[in-house]
């Protein structure tokens, strides 16, 4: 299989309905529906630098040593003389003909950047380091629309006359790319008859967000001064640009209940949100706007300009793809997309990067294989480090090894979470902040499941990174029922076991922990349960390669917690049945939820060993009269649910509104983004 692998640089991973993206970027989409889809892959770190030398390697960043974008000269001399095999150059050394393509590793194509590219050989048969061929960009004289002037403009954006499309480095880029796919078409001989990697940086959607005038929407103000309406959504102006929601108060109350740790995360690691402010203040008096709708109005430009070059970077994805078919590539060819990490829009008063919230960490990640073109959704988190061990399955090749160890990979395939089998593992990130003083004297760190978001800022109010000083601050978001971040309940007693269990995670050294088991609850059908009802529930108990189940053993036992409201109750028990029209109406009165935890205890090791929840809506069919049926959800969306949504109770919402989080017909979790 022929492999073509298209990198995308800042490019985030809303939970997006399909056809809002068949809207925003309708070649993703089309790509998406032939494809597997993982829902849940997350960066190994939410920055450029690090976290593609971890996936580019297959190796964390507590490995590799990069824990930021302070970017050694040469590729290898990131890793302090440790022996490293980079994807690209397995691929070459086990019979590929691999070509590299614009932005790959962290650099913006300036010649004092290797690329891991031998320029010295000119055979490149004989070539080391990742590629037999790589280009900088399509040949000709750089023009001021190349990445390398723009990005002197930092955090800026605007529309750029179509007549200047050609002069993009990333429109180049592809251009090359395509230039490359013919050549490989019409003469294999130039390739050495060997199969081809060709990898394609594009830079699209990293700032500037510069890009041709028609990918913007007709919201856009390019001269905010000299206009008359806002741009933004509001209950004056219903058609305009929706800002994501930023929570109960905005986002500034959202921020105002995290520690000073998390604070200065948000705010003096990613400084763009201030300028807003700035703006909205320098504007002041000059225009018929109020400094609030100034604001406003500028940040929607700053989201209209992000859409706009998302939309761009899919238009370049559609040129590639559509050459595979039309010139006979595609029924032997792989496809991978990616982006190196997420962005912020303002969520926690964040805007960009470098943070360890969900917007900044996770990532689309679509594998098309022609061999087996099903769309397929995996919603079980993943790690971006499981890329390497991923293709080599997908294509034959062996796995790595180094000096003798035949487990250098850190990451797990995930072909057997494709073929309905495999579990998923706890997947780490990791940041060494370089914004703020009290933020740097440790490695910042967080534990993602499917449930549970633990972040754990190193910090020292003095700056002075004194060991003693430095205090480690949790931070816990509970995903079932706060898919947003917006409330940090680490300092729930509920949660005591929960932050333990993520902590020993961490604590384990690799950087990628896998458990030796995993539990998961067989959850009653539907979403909800009804308060008249007997709540029956049981664990699957799995080893930590999902290949078989295990029995609880002599030395383990599981642990149940029920949480109402604020009260929690703790049982004991291989299974829990649990009559709730038996409890006292007052306990539940008033619950919309209740949340059931399981946990795997050790006896000997008193420790948690794996864990799993389940969040269900509470139907009060005692003050409701006829309970509510909740019927089994279907596994595939039929065509008349498609584009319908769901509450938590499986009530259809008739009137969905943009960020918000909603369920389709089979349960999966989606959001509008207009």
């Amino acid at each position: 299989m022929n492999v073509l692998w298209i990198v995308a640089d800042d490019l985030n991973d809303y939970l997006w309905a399909e056809e809002e993206r068949s809207t925003d970027a309708p070649n993703l989409a089309r790509l998406a529906q032939a494809a597997t889809r993982f829902d849940a892959c997350y960066a190994s770190s939410p920055l450029c630098c690090p976290s593609r030398a971890s996936y580019m390697v297959g190796k964390t960043p507590a490995w590799t040593g990069v824990l930021n974008n302070i970017y050694e000269r040469f590729f290898r001399q990131h890793f302090n003389g440790k022996t490293v095999v980079t994807i690209p150059e397995h691929f070459k050394t086990n019979g590929y003909f691999t070509v590299g393509i614009n932005k790959i590793y962290h650099n913006f194509q300036q010649s004092t950047f290797d690329n891991d590219f031998d320029y010295a050989q000119p055979n490149p048969m004989l070539r080391a380091g990742s590629w037999n061929q790589y280009y900088k960009l399509q040949e000709g004289t750089p023009r001021p629309l190349d990445r390398d002037f723009l990005a002197g403009l930092g955090y800026s954006w605007g529309r750029l006359p179509e007549t200047d499309e050609a002069l993009l480095a990333d429109h180049r880029a592809v251009s090359r790319a395509l230039l490359v796919m013919e050549s490989f078409a019409d003469n294999p001989a130039i390739f050495a008859h060997k199969p081809l990697m060709l990898t394609v940086g594009l830079i699209s959607p990293h700032v500037p967000h510069f890009a041709p005038a028609r990918f913007f929407p007709d919201a856009y103000l390019p001269y905010i001064p000299g206009t008359t309406t806002v741009n933004y959504q509001s209950a004056e102006n219903p058609d305009g640009w929706p800002l994501p929601d930023f929570g109960p108060g905005g986002s500034a109350a959202v921020l105002g209940q995290l520690p000073a740790a998390a604070q200065a995360m948000a705010t003096t690691n990613a400084e763009h949100q201030a300028s807003f402010d700035q703006f909205a203040l320098a504007y002041a008096g000059f225009t018929a706007f109020s400094p609030a709708e100034l604001r406003l109005v500028r940040m929607a430009n700053a989201n209209m300009a992000y859409h706009a070059t998302i939309r761009f970077f899919d238009y370049e994805v559609g040129r590639l793809v559509d050459a595979l078919d039309s010139l006979g590539l595609a029924d032997n060819t792989l496809i991978v997309m990616l982006s190196d990490h997420g962005f912020s829009m303002g969520e926690h008063s964040h805007w960009a990067k470098n943070s360890l919230w969900e917007t900044d960490l996770r990532v689309p990640l679509i594998l098309y294989d022609p061999r087996n073109p099903v769309g397929k959704r995996i919603a079980e988190p993943v790690s971006l480090i499981d890329l390497f061990p991923t293709l080599c399955d997908l294509t034959g090749l062996p796995k790595p090894v180094v000096l003798g160890d035949s487990s250098y990979l850190d990451g797990q395939s995930l072909v057997p979470m494709m073929n309905g089998t495999g579990v998923a593992r706890p997947v780490v990130s990791e940041i060494r902040l370089n914004g703020d003083p009290r933020l740097r004297c440790d490695v910042a760190r967080s534990v993602l499941t499917d449930d549970w978001h633990y972040i754990e800022l190193a910090w020292d109010p003095s700056g002075s990174c004194l060991k003693n000083n430095i205090d480690y601050v949790p931070v816990l978001y509970d995903l079932q029922r706060d898919r947003f971040e917006w409330f940090d309940v680490a300092e729930d007693p509920a949660n005591m076991l929960v932050v333990n269990y993520l902590q020993s995670l961490l604590k384990e050294g690799s950087g990628a922990p896998v458990p030796a088991f995993t539990l998961k609850i067989i959850p009653p059908l539907g979403n909800a349960v009804s308060a008249d009802s007997v709540l029956s529930l049981q664990v699957l108990i799995r080893s930590a390669t999902g290949d078989s189940t295990v029995n609880i053993g002599p030395n383990m036992k599981i642990l149940w917690q029920l949480v109402v409201q604020d009260s929690t109750f703790q049982f004991a028990g291989e299974s829990l049945r649990l009559d709730l029209g038996a409890l006292p109406d007052a306990f539940l009165a008033g619950a919309d939820w209740i949340r059931v935890d399981a946990y795997l205890w050790s006896t000997t090791s008193m420790r948690l060993l794996s864990l799993d929840g389940q969040t269900l809506g509470l139907l009060h069919a005692r003050t409701s009269g006829t309970p509510e049926v909740i019927e089994p959800l279907p596994c595939d969306v039929p065509e008349d649910q498609r584009g319908k949504f769901y509450d938590v109770y499986g009530r259809l919402v008739t009137d969905p509104r943009p960020m918000q989080l909603y369920l389709d017909a089979c349960g999966n979790k989606r959001m509008l983004l207009h």
